[in-house]
Formats: structure tokens, sequence, C-alpha cells
């Protein structure tokens, strides 16, 4: 009784969401707005639900009219199949959605982008999903593999920030009372100010956090200089600072990233 309980409360909170709200959904509509003037696209999904939804959104879409979208998945005969595969190979059909049913076997070099629209867990899968378009005989000098998927190691922001804000505080109360007006201490007063801009604004993993307060525990309880916290607290925010960067801007519900990675053929 609790399970079925539990799963209805799933089922309620999921069965809201709609097309529209759907982050993933439209990441992938923008993703495909954006490199189908380049090259032809396919498109990757785990579950054949998954592709059936995706497909009727994307190819149902106003933005999407001109284009020729199909799909591919085990239900479909293989006559079909190949059927799809060809017109996708002579240049009719601009993106092609797939199951991996379509990842072994099939030569598509006529692409240049492939999207992971799900991950599959055998990593060897991955591998012959990308090899479909990185073969010999493909036009293109490099091709792009995007995968999507959700940062689940993401703090809550409470958490986070309760703790950096703290710290923050300590810190700067410490730092007026050491720094006097001479050309080197203005010098780490600015370091001080960008190194907080930077912790402020960062979105922090579980383990950046371990890694954050352990920093702020060796300073305390072992009373290491403050020029050496600052020091580690400058290495500490630069990848941070990188990987900002690179995340895509978080939607509700769902939080993703895309990492490209690119083959040179």
């Amino acid at each position: 009784d609790n399970d079925i309980s539990l799963l209805d409360e799933i089922l309620g909170r999921i069965s809201g969401i709609t097309p529209e709200e759907d982050a993933k959904l439209l990441e992938l509509e923008d993703r495909l707005s954006e490199l189908v003037s380049n090259g032809q696209v396919v498109v990757f999904t785990y579950y054949a639900d998954t592709l059936d939804y995706i497909f009727e959104q994307v190819a149902e879409s106003e933005k999407f009219r001109r284009l020729r979208i199909e799909k591919i998945s085990g239900r479909m005969p293989p006559p079909k199949r190949e059927e799809i595969v060809k017109k996708f190979m002579e240049g009719d059909v601009q993106v092609l959605m797939s199951t991996d049913v379509l990842s072994e076997g099939m030569n598509l070099q006529s692409a240049q982008f492939v999207i992971n629209y799900d991950l599959h867990w055998n990593p060897t899968r991955m591998i012959q999903r990308s090899g479909r378009i990185d073969r010999i005989g493909s036009p293109y000098p490099k091709i792009f593999v995007y995968n999507f998927f959700h940062r689940l190691d993401l703090v809550t922001s409470d958490v986070a920030s309760k703790f950096v804000n703290t710290m923050v505080r300590e810190i700067g109360l410490q730092l007026d009372s050491y720094l006097l007006d001479f050309p080197e201490d203005r010098e780490w007063e600015r370091r001080w100010e960008e190194v907080e801009r930077n912790l402020l604004g960062m979105r922090l993993t579980k383990r950046r956090l371990r890694d954050l307060r352990k920093i702020w525990r060796a300073y305390k309880e072992g009373h290491k200089s403050w020029k050496r916290l600052m020091t580690q607290l400058e290495e500490f925010v630069v990848p941070s600072v990188v990987e900002s960067r690179e995340m895509v801007e978080p939607f509700d519900p769902g939080k993703l990233r895309l990492v490209v990675i690119d083959f040179i053929s």
C-alpha cells in the first residue's frame, strides 16, 4: 500500500508537467534549431516511448514545419527502417530520431551531429551511437556529439548559501582588522573582492561543498595564515567559474547540462 501511495504521489506530480514546461524537450528544440542549418542531426533515445514523445512534439512544432523529420524504432519492420535510412543518406530527411536499434550496422556519415537525448548505461552503446556518423567518407572534418544529462549532485541552495555566507562574513570581518591602507593590502583587498564575488555566485556540488568546508576547517582549526587561505580560495573558485560558464541555465523542473564532444574523422 505504501509503495502504491508513493507511486500515485509521483504520478500526480509529473502529470502536471506539460511539453511547454519540459526543460529537456525545450533544450532539444533549441539545439535542433541551432544545428540543423549546418548539417543533418541524429537523435538517440533509450526508450521507445521517449522516442514517440519527442518525435511527436518536435515534428508537430511550428518552428520545424519546413523540416523532414523521421523516427526509427524496433517496432518498425526492417524494410521500413532501411527505407528511412536511405532517404536520410540522400538528404531528404534532416533529422532522424531513433532508439539503439540504429546504433549498430548503419552508416549515417552524411550527418554531422548526434544528440544523445538519453544516455545508455552501457558505454559501448554510446560509442556505437557516435560511430554511426564518425565514418570514413564523412564530408565533415569534425563531427559533434551532444549528451544531455541531469546535474543530480547539486547541493540545495539553502544548505550551500548558509555555509558560504557565514564563511564570507567571517573572512570579511577578519580582513577589516588585518588590512591597512598600504598598496600591498589594497591588492589583497581586491583579490578578496573577486573571490567573494565568485563564491557567492557559484553553484556547488556535494563534493565541491565538502572541499570548501575542508579548506575553511583547516584554516580555523590549524591557525593557518589568512594569506594562505586566500590563495586556496582563489584556486578553489577557478574551476567553478569555468564550470558555471559551461552550464546551461537550469529550467524548472530539472537541471541539465550539455557536454559537447567533438570527434575528428
